[in-house]
């Protein structure tokens, strides 16, 4: 990975970085600020919204790992912190979000200690599996979340001076970037868009790398600040309240609400939906759709093979709903001949536009706190089918909000609990009238003006300290 220390484009544009050419000529010294992300979708697709409004002022520079390139924000550019060959971070979060979704008790918190309890006993014979070729090879995991010179530049990168704000995720493995800001007198704005750690604050935990042994001695960086107790850092819960456990005045931040797109539906998402063939399939029929995705992290898990034909094929009633899947499609599933008006597959659809279309009456989800923030925005019933982590609280809290008709346990729900649900959410109008309260509700907590004020008095406050 090329080190980035300046602002200008040429440099921004060699090997593993994306240049800036489709944003507006960044003036010589333009102050930049810092995204430091998983590439998880559900950690990073919501701070594309941040990016872009910051990118009015300042220039940005986005860190994360390689397979993030391709759906990194347009006004960034882009610093893969792994080779762009080596898929084992995502791999890695993959199996461990797999071997995580252990556990059946209906009540969240007993479900997470039964996936506690398997996960410990099993995760490193999952990996093992996993990663039997690089083992083998002798590489392992060693490295995971990027070569010791991509680390090391991404650390001495947010010293410089023109960096004026590091945002960072925290709750996944590179939040160790924080304890770096602070140490060298950096301002920092820790962003959470995960509810788990205030729902288990015990399951917290670092994931420090393991190939930085000996580093340099960044506290000789010239342009250091030293007075370092008074930079400012900061934490925002880019959540919906109601998904929470505690009060706004309880948690240890800003709870600054979710953040969602200014027109809802991103204009790539829209443009991309415009001229799919799938806008017409929805626009063809009269029936409603039932839309049903599960996320992209148990693809290919014997879960999603058990569930899919419950979901797709028992608990459908194409005489009165038409079928929308995204995802992974199981081995011999599929769209049957004459089933074609009434199933649809796709591997990924732009969700928040599908969401906010008409036709679509209902939204059959695994409950990541996007696809809640974005159903619960368009004004969508949920049914609920959670699998590990938060998914398992948001689920329950979507059903005692009003958002959701069932929250469906995804090891013994019966077919007809799954039609039950779906036929509630197609007609009732108590969940309906919830939904218009809920959307307007999650629309006024502002979250993405929110981050992006305290992102500007975080700047403005650390201006002056020398």
């Amino acid at each position: 990975m090329n080190e980035v220390h300046t602002n200008d484009n040429a440099t921004h544009a060699g090997v593993g970085t994306r240049a800036r050419d489709d944003c507006a000529s960044e003036p010589a010294g333009q102050p930049t600020v810092v995204f430091v992300l998983p590439s998880d979708k559900g950690h990073f697709l919501y701070t594309k919204h941040i990016a872009k409004l910051l990118s009015e002022t300042y220039a940005i520079e986005v860190y994360a790992p390689a397979t993030a390139a391709d759906y990194a924000p347009e006004c960034a550019s882009f610093h893969p912190l792994t080779d762009a060959n080596d898929d084992r971070f995502d791999r890695m979060t993959k199996k461990a979000m797999a071997v995580a979704s252990h556990g059946s008790d209906p009540d969240p918190q007993k479900a997470c200690d039964e996936a506690e309890a398997y996960y410990k006993q099993h995760i490193e014979e999952a990996l093992g599996e996993e990663f039997a070729a690089e083992f083998a090879s002798g590489k392992g995991m060693h490295g995971l979340q990027g070569p010791r010179e991509n680390l090391i530049a991404l650390k001495e990168r947010v010293l410089r001076p023109d960096v004026a704000l590091v945002i960072w995720d925290d709750a996944h493995v590179y939040r160790w970037i924080g304890a770096h800001c602070k140490e060298f007198g950096v301002p920092s704005l820790a962003l959470v868009p995960s509810p788990l750690y205030l729902w288990r604050p015990e399951d917290s935990h670092e994931m420090n790398p393991d190939n930085l042994d000996d580093e340099p001695k960044y506290g000789e960086v010239e342009g250091l600040r030293v007075d370092k107790a008074r930079v400012p850092h900061a934490k925002c819960y880019t959540l919906f309240p109601r998904l929470l456990p505690l009060g706004a005045d309880e948690i240890p931040g800003i709870l600054a609400g979710p953040i969602l797109c200014p027109d809802l539906v991103p204009p790539e998402q829209a443009e991309a939906f415009e001229a799919s063939d799938l806008k017409k399939w929805i626009e063809r029929g009269e029936r409603p759709v039932v839309y049903c995705c599960f996320g992209s992290m148990l693809r290919g898990h014997p879960l999603i093979e058990e569930i899919w034909p419950k979901i797709m094929r028992e608990a459908a009633d194409p005489g009165k709903y038409r079928m929308l899947y995204a995802g992974w499609v199981p081995p011999g599933a599929g769209v049957r001949p004459g089933e074609e008006e009434a199933l649809r597959l796709e591997a990924w659809v732009p969700q928040a536009a599908v969401l906010a279309h008409p036709s679509v009456k209902a939204f059959i989800s695994h409950c990541g706190a996007t696809s809640v923030n974005e159903a619960i925005s368009a004004g969508k019933p949920i049914i609920a089918l959670p699998f590990f982590h938060d998914q398992r609280f948001n689920g329950m809290k979507v059903v005692e909000m009003g958002a959701a008709t069932a929250c469906l346990m995804k090891d013994d729900f019966e077919p007809a609990e799954a039609k039950a649900a779906i036929e509630e959410a197609l007609t009732s109008a108590k969940v309906k009238d919830n939904l218009r309260g809920l959307s307007e509700e999650i629309k006024a907590c502002r979250g993405l003006q929110k981050v992006c004020d305290e992102a500007e008095r975080l700047i403005a406050e650390a201006k002056n300290i020398k």
